[in-house]
């Protein structure tokens, strides 16, 4: 990820969080409820001021600013953690197996920690 260390209260984030392999997750309900229900509840319980988001068919754009003491790489990794397990959850009650096999091939051409992959690398940038 590409973020400071240190916290910067006077900033904001611009994060793009885009599911590998661009597959169109959120043209299916039940995903994009997935995202915003991690959104709200990183508003209400980190300590977050969501100023804007919107949710496209294979990627998120979202205006963040996170106040201390928590960090932007926190908000990211317990959004990107809490997502892709309910993604998998999910993934699992419906039965998709070609998906699930096409994350799971993901995760280990791109040597991740986890069985699956379902984000691209978070990318994000102040604003000012």
């Amino acid at each position: 990820m590409t973020f400071r260390s240190v916290q910067e209260d006077e900033h904001c984030y611009f994060v793009t969080a885009t599911i590998v392999g661009w597959k169109k997750l959120f043209f299916q309900n039940i995903f994009a409820k997935i995202v915003l229900d991690s959104l709200q509840w990183h508003r209400v319980n980190t300590k977050l001021k969501l100023y804007a988001f919107v949710v496209m068919p294979n990627h998120v754009h979202v205006l963040v600013k996170p106040l201390p003491p928590v960090f932007v790489q926190d908000v990211l990794q317990g959004f990107g953690s809490f997502t892709a397990h309910e993604f998998l959850k999910q993934l699992r009650l419906q039965n998709e197996h070609e998906l699930l096999e096409f994350f799971h091939q993901q995760a280990l051409e791109n040597r991740w920690e986890e069985q699956h992959q379902f984000w691209q690398q978070i990318q994000g940038k102040n604003v000012y």
